[in-house]
């Protein structure tokens, strides 16, 4: 094949000259997916931790029914706090801990 397809994304292009099991790896690889939803969430996550320290903290609860993508848009979140952070590792720094519960509270 000549040229990458303009259907494409440049990693997607790139792996069509890879090995066959290069490229069966990269389609079973995890995808992130931004739809506005989504988008929206990330948008307030991020406004949440610039938020100044207060008393009370505001806080935001996702939820949905299993398999909506709700476990996915916390790790992006975190994988883009842990990119920022090491881009700019004398800025302000935040700590960040993310909590998953499994299950229906009791």
């Amino acid at each position: 094949m000549t040229g990458t397809p303009d259907h494409l994304t440049d990693d997607a292009g790139a792996v069509l000259a890879e090995s066959i099991d290069e490229r069966i790896f990269f389609i079973r690889s995890k995808r992130w997916v931004a739809y506005p939803k989504a988008l929206e969430i990330l948008g307030h996550l991020n406004a949440l931790l610039k938020h100044p320290r207060t008393t009370r903290m505001p806080s935001l609860a996702v939820y949905g029914d299993s398999g909506m993508g709700k476990s996915m848009l916390v790790e992006k979140f975190k994988d883009d706090y842990v990119l920022s952070a090491r881009e700019k590792p004398h800025g302000p720094q935040a700590k960040l801990l993310v909590v998953e519960l499994a299950g229906r509270p009791e």
